[in-house]
């Protein structure tokens, strides 16, 4: 699945421990599973939010990642994704992170379900 749009955001939150941002548009959505049969392309709408949250400051941070696109022409042609997950900054330059990531699809590809779920560790390192 590839997607590609423009849209607006808005910023309802930002301080040294809060972030909340979110996001209005219209994307166009192409969907190949491999199975000439399901493939498809969509003019979609599209709504997220991303927020984050310092548990301990420039430390450790929580963030969550939420978007929905649905289809113009179906309603029920839509699928969403959410991704939660934990950074922690060792020092300057090294950190860590773990997150998963949700993903529904209310009309799957033939032989696929629904739901899937993904588990992530990352090690990060800035210059």
């Amino acid at each position: 699945r590839a997607t590609g749009g423009a849209g607006l955001g808005y910023q309802f939150l930002e301080d040294d421990i809060y972030n909340l941002f979110g996001e209005l548009g219209i994307s166009y959505v192409n969907e190949d599973f491999g199975n000439d049969a399901d493939d498809q392309s969509y003019v979609a709408g599209r709504a997220a939010l991303h927020f984050g949250w310092w548990i301990i400051k420039d430390r450790l941070q929580f963030k969550e990642d939420a978007e929905v696109y649905f289809g113009l022409e179906d309603l029920n042609d839509w699928f969403g994704i959410s991704e939660s997950g934990l950074s922690w900054k060792w020092t300057d330059q090294w950190s860590a992170n773990a997150s998963i990531r949700f993903e529904y699809d209310n009309t799957p590809s033939t032989g696929f379900e629904r739901v899937d779920t993904k588990y992530m560790l990352g090690l990060g390192y800035s210059f």
